[in-house]
């Protein structure tokens, strides 16, 4: 399979609240990852050419916490993004990558305040 994509739920933090913020997000995600001042949460290497089930994967650890995601956001002033990198090798002679997110996949972003950065490559 020649093209490729990875999800993952990304947290940019203050240092300040290094200790607070990584107890509460490892709290949630087993897998968290730290490097510097973000954590990364469900990262999905696990090509699908229906990006969906990619971040179903992805967020399955924050459903059900979509609230409290939100408001512990807010107070510490964490910017959420779900990172979508889908990378398309356009001689391939396979299927593209669906990238339109459904339903319960917006509906979870909108809930628990968390936006979406796409990063697509074309090779």
């Amino acid at each position: 399979m020649e093209n490729k994509c990875t999800t993952a739920l990304c947290f940019i933090y203050n240092p300040i609240y290094k200790d607070r913020i990584l107890s509460f997000f490892k709290g949630i995600c087993e897998n968290a990852k730290e490097s510097g001042n973000l954590i990364e949460c469900g990262k999905n290497k696990e090509y699908n050419v229906d990006i969906n089930n990619m971040i179903r994967k992805t967020i399955f650890d924050f459903l059900g916490h979509e609230e409290e995601v939100k408001e512990f956001l807010k107070a510490n002033k964490v910017e959420a993004f779900l990172e979508i990198v889908p990378e398309i090798k356009v001689s391939a002679n396979e299927s593209k990558p669906i990238l339109s997110l459904d339903d319960d996949i917006i509906k979870f972003l909108y809930t628990s305040g968390i936006r979406m950065d796409l990063d697509y490559y074309l090779h």
